[in-house]
Order: structure tokens, then sequence, then C-alpha cells
């Protein structure tokens, strides 16, 4: 179900022998985006809903973005998902309004270890942690991606020295905020990232 808060309505949105363990919901704008397994059996390949509330019909999108998926997040027209659980993973973008799947980065293939992972969207750009090839610390090399989906560009932002790296993060317009440490036991601090200037600020002290 789903409730309008300005009307007190509830909103059925699926009958109850229709859904499977592992569900999952993402509500942007006047869509409600979900997933499940396949079967009670599956604890990998899911299948994928839209809701519309002001059509008040559902669409399946499993068949357009494949089954062995995890969804990181839904702006009302646009999903960014992740393929794979193993290195080397890939991120796709998919628009519900040309049905289009577009891969936007990969893991490195020859690199053991390399993947992408945990895509958020805001607007034209797509946040997404990175983690590399080994650096002369016998550490991975890991931080942020930013995508421009007008351009296709990549930029490497927040990159982790050491054996520290980028932690939870947002993106909003502009502004993008991230925890990062600056080794595997040390102490997190918070920096805050504008695209518009490609300038980094140490906001937080460390805790």
């Amino acid at each position: 179900y789903a409730y309008e808060i300005s009307t007190g309505r509830k909103i059925r949105i699926t009958n109850d022998n229709t859904v499977k363990p592992g569900l999952t919901l993402m509500l942007a704008g006047r869509k409600l985006l979900w997933t499940m397994y396949l079967s009670p059996y599956s604890s990998i390949d899911k299948a994928t809903f839209i809701y519309d509330f002001d059509t008040g019909t559902t669409t399946e999108i499993t068949g357009k973005i494949g089954t062995s998926i995890t969804i990181s997040d839904f702006d009302g027209q646009r999903i960014v998902l992740q393929t794979g659980y193993l290195s080397p993973t890939n991120i796709y973008l998919y628009d519900l309004a040309t049905s289009q799947l577009t891969l936007i980065d990969s893991g490195d293939a020859n690199t053991q270890g390399s993947s992408v992972s945990n895509p958020k969207i805001s607007g034209n750009k797509i946040l997404y942690k990175w983690i590399g090839g080994w650096n002369t610390f016998w550490c991975r090399e890991n931080g942020l991606r930013l995508y421009d989906i007008a351009t296709g560009e990549k930029t490497l932002i927040f990159n982790g020295f050491a054996c520290g790296g980028a932690g939870d993060y947002a993106i909003d317009g502009d502004n993008i905020i991230a925890t990062f440490a600056s080794g595997s036991n040390n102490p997190q601090s918070i920096s805050q990232y504008k695209i518009s200037t490609g300038e980094g600020t140490f906001t937080s002290s460390s805790f």
C-alpha cells in the first residue's frame, strides 16, 4: 500500500499473492519503484516494477534491465543500478521515457578486485564509488567518480590515500558531501565538494 498524506487515502499497489521475499521500495515524485526476488527460493535474481500514481498502472521492466541487479537510486524518471556482485561490476542508467539502458562505467576486468558500486543520481550527474588497483601501501586506490550524463565525462574526486577512502556519500545538485578515512583504522572526517568549481573543503573534525 501507499499512504497519501494530504488526503489520508490508502492506495493498494499489489495483490497479497504477488509479493515475494527481498522486497525493496523507492518513491520519487508520482512513481513507486520496487524490486523483489523472482521466487521464494532465489536470493539473487530480481524482478523490477514501476507503479504510476497518476494512471494507476503497474509496469514490469525486468526484461529491460535484467535480473542480477542492485538498484541504487531513482529520481522518478531514471534508474541507476549495479550489475554483478563480484569484480568487475558495472553501473547502468535506465531511462523510463526512452526504455534505454546505458552503460556508465565498469570495474577493470584486468585488475583483481576492481569495482564500481552504489551509484546516486541528481540532475544530470551520477556519483558512485570506485575501487582500483593496489597502491604503494598495498592498499587499494579508492574514491568517488562523477559521471556527467550530458557529456559522458568521468571525473575522479576524493581519491583515497593509504588504506582509507570513501565511506558514505550524497549528491544534491552542485554539492557532494562524503565521509573519508585516512587509514583503515583511522577516524573519519566529512568533506564537501562543489561540482561547478571543482573545489573540495573540509567541513568537520574527525570523529
